[in-house]
């Protein structure tokens, strides 16, 4: 009877120990399902990098997460109903102040067993959410407004890319350069005088060169 109260206690003091570890990582998956956070262990990988693989593996990802929930679920389950025959074996072999006395104790021993998971479940979630879900600074955030004028969002957006920023064409205006319209339009010989230009240029370079021979 002493053997079989001693390994009845041990049993007692694992299920209830065990039984709040699977409580907290089920309130941690269920967290995790809700704010679209896939833990590290969840995550499915694969060597084929493009748009469409990466959603398949999104998809993947959170179909292992809703699996393991159910999981979790299951062995909590199945640990309870350990723990409720352990108790009451426990009930009929020792008296009543002792069974409360043992009860308490080992309620005491899983809650702080508990709560060492839940600190490090909470830690755990906390980083997975900022690798995935990183939150942008706002732009008034980054910008210090140091005058008396107020500024809209335009100017904020643009001195946020900071004092080296320029616009880029993203073409050059041929057209508008032909046509005169982006300068003086005399800066800019006609077709056919620069092609008579060029043509008495290369005649005189001729006739240096014969004269230098």
């Amino acid at each position: 009877m002493g053997r079989k109260l001693q390994d009845s206690l041990v049993y007692s003091r694992k299920f209830a120990s065990r039984n709040r570890k699977l409580l907290i990582s089920l309130t941690f998956l269920l967290r995790c399902r809700d704010h679209n956070t896939i833990p590290c262990f969840l995550q499915f990988h694969h060597h084929i990098h493009s748009w469409v693989a990466n959603i398949i593996y999104q998809r993947t990802s959170l179909g292992l997460l809703r699996e393991r929930i159910h999981q979790n679920r299951r062995e909590l389950d199945s640990t309870s109903r350990e723990l409720l025959n352990t108790h009451l074996l426990i009930a009929n072999l020792l008296s009543e102040s002792d069974w409360a006395l043992i009860d308490q104790l080992t309620l005491i021993k899983a809650m702080c067993v508990g709560e060492n998971s839940k600190a490090r479940q909470l830690k755990k979630f906390k980083r997975l959410q900022t690798k995935q879900h990183p939150t942008t600074k706002t732009i008034k955030g980054t910008v210090i407004n140091l005058s008396d004028q107020k500024l809209d969002n335009a100017v904020y957006s643009l001195l946020q890319k900071g004092l080296k920023y320029a616009m880029r064409l993203f073409c050059t205006p041929i057209e508008d350069i032909l046509a005169g319209r982006c300068g003086k339009s005399s800066a800019i010989p006609a077709c056919g005088d620069g092609g008579r230009s060029q043509t008495r240029d290369r005649e005189n370079n001729k006739k240096l060169l014969t004269t230098q021979r």
